[in-house]
């Protein structure tokens, strides 16, 4: 996870994916309630390390990844003291956007990149072993999971089986 070469293929990652933009509309749907998400720092090191994820598995990026990703960098954020709720988030009031806008020190958080290098070695190997089917572009795993899960709900429940399949 302390690998330097990993770190600068991160930092010199080209954002040039085919779907490029969804990873962007995605990474600014990234738990907008936490400051540190609403970093524009942050937010470019979540697009660096889905984009960099794609590229290196040979895969395109489908929606959702970013939610795979996002608690890898709480956690890393945490670690590093930069994850502190602000008082939106601690008083549950709504509003992000409109506390970002407001919010001069958001820009300041970030994890340095042999930080960001780990964050992405464990999130790359936590998505490699539990969810196999955002590397398959084909998402064999996931019709695979759902054509076992129609058949528990055809024994168990076939009027609920049967009711789905309309």
């Amino acid at each position: 996870a302390d690998d330097p070469r990993e770190a600068a293929a991160l930092q010199a990652v080209a954002l040039d994916l085919e779907n490029q933009r969804v990873v962007r509309v995605d990474v600014e749907r990234t738990r907008p309630r936490l400051r540190a998400f609403r970093s524009e720092a942050v937010r470019a090191q979540l697009s660096r390390m889905l984009t960099r994820f794609c590229k290196a598995r040979g895969v395109s990026y489908k929606q959702g990844l970013n939610e795979v990703l996002a608690p890898f960098v709480a956690v890393a954020l945490a670690r590093a003291g930069a994850l502190a709720p602000s008082e939106d988030e601690a008083e549950g009031v709504g509003g992000a956007a409109d506390a970002a806008a407001d919010d001069p020190l958001a820009d300041m958080i970030a994890l340095t990149p042999r930080e960001e290098a780990a964050c992405f070695a464990a999130f790359g190997a936590f998505a490699s072993r539990f969810c196999p089917f955002f590397e398959d572009d084909e998402f064999v795993a996931m019709q695979c999971a759902l054509a076992l899960l129609r058949l528990l709900l055809l024994y168990h429940a076939p009027a609920l089986c049967h009711r789905l399949d309309q």
